[in-house]
């Protein structure tokens, strides 16, 4: 298995998408992978508060862990996929197993590198 550098999970300041970035977070921290925390704002006058707001959950997480938060304005699904291919080689959760992929679009989460043992 190749090993995981970079794992990259979108984030739409709900609850719901902080209970993937904890999960993604997790996933970090066991492989010693960055972790890439992504929110695309609808425009550029959203765009200070939505940073202001993925700062502030980065903060929560702790330091154990490399973040790097990224804000984006546009259409989250081409941002996504943009900001994805430009971190290198990446397999979406449908490309993975079933039960892989299952558990990964449940969470809510994108990332970089091979399925989770």
């Amino acid at each position: 298995m190749q090993p995981i550098h970079r794992i990259l999970v979108a984030a739409d300041l709900s609850e719901l998408s902080a209970k993937a970035v904890r999960a993604a977070l997790e996933h970090a921290r066991s492989w010693g992978a960055e972790l890439r925390v992504i929110h695309v704002a609808a425009s550029r006058q959203a765009q200070p508060g939505a940073a202001d707001a993925l700062l502030g959950i980065v903060a929560e997480l702790g330091s154990d862990v490399h973040i790097v938060p990224v804000v984006r304005v546009g259409s989250a699904a081409e941002e996504i996929v943009r900001t994805a291919s430009a971190l290198g080689p990446a397999k979406t959760a449908a490309a993975w197993s079933s039960d892989a992929s299952i558990w990964w679009r449940r969470q809510g989460a994108v990332r970089c590198g091979e399925p989770p043992p």
